[in-house]
């Protein structure tokens, strides 16, 4: 089941900057595999998940719209001018309502997923 969230999230990520023409696709797929494992092998309902590293903002996205919480019509706004989905994640601007088990960001390279 892994395996399909990961493929699933590259291809989707991948996606989103060809269309956006731009990006930091390096920092989204190198740690494709980690942020798919935690979010989807190890955390369990009531944890939270801390990704501060903001050229992977296309992968936190893509992971949120893997587990249910953006749209496909939402992906489609990635790094466009008015969108909630800006290249770089704005620090308590992403609608509450797809933040409930992210907060953004704490200190530079840190993931973790922890009981709250």
């Amino acid at each position: 089941m892994l395996e399909i969230h990961r493929d699933n999230i590259r291809d989707r990520v991948i996606k989103m900057y060809k269309k956006a023409n731009a990006g930091h696709i390096g920092s989204s797929l190198s740690c494709l595999k980690m942020v798919t494992f935690i979010k989807f092998g190890l955390m369990k309902n009531g944890r939270q998940f801390i990704l501060s590293k903001g050229h992977a903002a296309a992968l936190l996205y893509s992971v949120l719209a893997e587990a249910g919480e953006f749209s496909a019509a939402d992906i489609e706004t990635f790094y466009q001018n008015g969108t909630c989905l800006p290249a770089h994640p704005p620090v308590n601007q992403i609608k509450p309502k797809f933040c409930s088990r992210v907060i953004l960001p704490i200190c530079p390279i840190f993931t973790h997923a922890y009981e709250t």
